[in-house]
């Protein structure tokens, strides 16, 4: 608002009058010099001298600069958003992508911190109530009280027995040592869901550490009997896919792995709003930079008594 005054302003002042000296730079001469003549006085000159228009608008600010030039309103939101909208007058869209960028850096560092918190609880919760050595146990047990025996003299790595093996003894990484992976996924294949059905295990335990272990125990029934709370009734060979058959503790992780989840997605819609929002602003900053040079325009030419005029013209 204040530069369309200030234009309308300089249109009264200025409008229809005319020139009859025009302010030259005489390059020939120190550049501090200014020499006012007319232009019939610079025809007669028998010297010729290579002059240029000198402007002697005042210097523009850092926001002037940025506003008058697209490519610097472009580049100057692109990093901070809002600066090419504050160059242009437009405080109110300036403040509005500002608030979009603090709001979204916020909410990401929040839901960041929150998500790698619980995902360190996650796999704790696993460490401490998720036992393999139970799990092979319980599906050696299974199989063989429904017909289907299972070689497992070769399940740990050291030759030992795993029936006469107590999981309370070990931490999670020993019994992981003593596992042999590939005996026990073979095992896995091996058993079924002995419910009528005829189903068998429909995942395979993959190797301690990685992200689909921590999923795997809390996602499909079939490890349910892994965990700490298992049924010690006449419920413990008995292996159901439903929901109402888990544990406490099998349905605790996983509404664990439900809640980090969400608060890494939702930080992750963060980082493409902050990416939206500089770009987003960049572009606004520099098509408005182009619309204000294209309705402020100002030209110099010579009326019939070859005396310069100055136009200025603003669009509405």
């Amino acid at each position: 608002m204040r530069k369309v005054i200030s234009i309308l302003l300089f249109i009264l002042l200025f409008c229809g009058t005319k020139f009859s000296h025009a302010q030259f730079w005489d390059e020939s001469f120190d550049p501090t010099v200014e020499q006012n003549i007319s232009l019939s006085d610079f025809h007669s000159h028998e010297v010729h001298r290579n002059i240029s228009l000198r402007n002697a608008e005042p210097s523009a600010t850092f926001l002037q600069t940025i506003g008058n030039n697209p490519g610097l309103a472009f580049a100057s939101s692109l990093v901070l958003p809002g600066l090419g909208q504050a160059a242009n007058d437009q405080w109110i869209k300036a403040g509005i992508f500002a608030a979009i960028e603090i709001t979204a850096i916020t909410l990401f560092a929040i839901n960041e911190n929150r998500g790698r918190d619980g995902e360190r609880l996650y796999q704790d919760f696993a460490h401490d109530n998720f036992s393999v050595i139970r799990y092979a146990q319980w599906m050696i047990e299974y199989n063989a009280l429904n017909g289907n025996p299972f070689d497992f003299s070769n399940l740990t790595t050291d030759g030992s027995n795993i029936m006469d093996l107590m999981d309370s003894e070990f931490n999670y990484r020993q019994e992981w040592q003593l596992i042999n992976l590939d005996i026990l996924n073979n095992l896995e294949r091996h058993t079924l869901y002995y419910d009528g059905t005829g189903v068998g295990f429909s995942h395979y335990l993959d190797g301690f550490g990685s992200q689909q272990y921590y999923e795997l125990i809390s996602k499909y029934f079939q490890y349910g009997p892994g965990w700490a709370d298992w049924w010690t009734d006449d419920r413990q060979f008995v292996l159901i896919p439903d929901r109402s058959f888990a544990t406490p503790k099998f349905l605790r992780h996983a509404q664990i792995g439900d809640q980090f989840n969400r608060e890494l997605k939702f930080a992750r819609y963060m980082i493409m709003a902050l990416a939206m929002n500089h770009f987003v602003s960049a572009f606004d900053a520099m098509l408005n930079s182009k619309l204000q040079n294209q309705r402020l325009q100002a030209s110099v030419y010579m009326d019939r008594f070859q005396n310069p005029l100055l136009s200025i013209g603003y669009s509405f």
